[in-house]
C-alpha cells in the first residue's frame, strides 16, 4: 500500500503511521493525509502526547484526527500572529 493507494483502507494511526513512513521510504516528498494533511512525523509526535501509549491501536478516523489537530494548533497558536506582525 504506498503512492498508488489511498488512506481509505487504514484503520488505525499505526497503519497511517507505517504507511506514511513506507512513502518516505520511496521518496515520496509529503505523507499528507486526512482532514488537516497530517504528516506520518507529526502524527507519530503528537498522537502519543494526546492518545497515550496505545495511540497506534486508536481508530484513524474524524475524532482522534480532531484531538491530534487541536494539539497541534495549541502548540503553535502563536505562530499565526507571528506572521502577521502581532
Amino acid at each position: 500500500m504506498y503512492p498508488n493507494q489511498t488512506t481509505r483502507g487504514l484503520q488505525t494511526l499505526g497503519q497511517f503511521s507505517d504507511y506514511a513512513s513506507g512513502l518516505n521510504r520511496q521518496g515520496v516528498k509529503s505523507s499528507a493525509a486526512g482532514t488537516y494533511q497530517i504528516v506520518g512525523a507529526t502524527m507519530r509526535q503528537y498522537a502519543p502526547k494526546v492518545l497515550g501509549p496505545d495511540w497506534r491501536n486508536q481508530p484513524y478516523n474524524a475524532q482522534t484526527q480532531d484531538a491530534v489537530a487541536r494539539a497541534i494548533f495549541e502548540d503553535n497558536r502563536g505562530s499565526a500572529s507571528a506572521l502577521r506582525n502581532q
